[in-house]
């Protein structure tokens, strides 16, 4: 096994053969109080971060112990209200061919959950403040599961505000 190693947002354990995972970030603003049919990244405007996480058709390897940290940016603070009902902060989805994965979520206070928080310093934080939190400069999501199944893929969502 390689050591964890940063791919894109992607953190990863693979098989030493395994082809890297393949990753997109993409940002939209979702809301900026103005405007309902273009919103703007304004400030106090709301921002989805999504992520998609794909192990390559090519790769012929399935891979193990799969991690997503995301580094928000230096203007946004993070949404810690439910993004999806009781779901916790971040969404996670499975992609058009599943992953064989899954994530977890308790409570912003849970370490038996599968979301942690960091500041900027890269200390853990061990509850973040309810609805959000200026604190948070990262966001790591443990999945559960053997293994990332070839061809599968699957995508985690988080907003932000803009400061």
């Amino acid at each position: 096994m390689k050591k964890l190693g940063l791919v894109g947002a992607l953190l990863v354990a693979a098989p030493a053969a395994a082809a890297g995972i393949t990753i997109t970030k993409s940002a939209a603003p979702v809301s900026d109080g103005y405007s309902t049919l273009g919103p703007k990244a304004l400030p106090g405007a709301t921002i989805e971060y999504t992520l998609v996480a794909t192990n390559p058709v090519g790769n012929l390897s399935t891979i193990t112990a799969v991690g997503v940290c995301d580094v928000l940016p230096a203007q946004v603070t993070l949404l810690t209200a439910d993004l999806t009902t009781n779901g916790g902060p971040v969404a996670f989805s499975q992609g058009l061919t599943g992953s064989g994965l899954s994530y977890s979520y308790v409570s912003l206070a849970s370490a038996a959950d599968g979301l942690t928080f960091f500041d900027s310093t890269g200390a853990a934080i061990a509850t973040p403040t309810a609805g959000s939190d200026a604190r948070v400069r990262k966001i790591c999501v443990a999945l559960t599961g053997t293994q990332m199944i070839v061809a599968g893929s699957f995508r985690l969502r988080y907003r932000g505000v803009v400061r």
